[in-house]
């Protein structure tokens, strides 16, 4: 595989990067925010190094916390 395959890369991943929210997130919104990563992702797809794809989404998911965090301190 050459290109990435946005369906391949949900399929593949979903459920990890899921997960990772979870454990760190308090809240009900942990399937939004797998969304938003899976929405930079596919924004993105040509910019996820190949063979990397799981590290590149978790940082995602990082930004994406760090992001959540910051719109809901007072």
């Amino acid at each position: 595989m050459t290109d990435l395959d946005f369906d391949q890369l949900y399929d593949r991943h979903s459920l990890e990067v899921y997960r990772y929210i979870s454990r760190r997130h308090i809240g009900n919104d942990a399937q939004d925010l797998t969304g938003d990563v899976f929405l930079i992702a596919l924004q993105k797809i040509n910019s996820i190094p190949i063979g990397s794809e799981l590290p590149w989404l978790y940082r995602t998911a990082w930004n994406v916390l760090a992001n959540a965090h910051r719109k809901n301190d007072p």
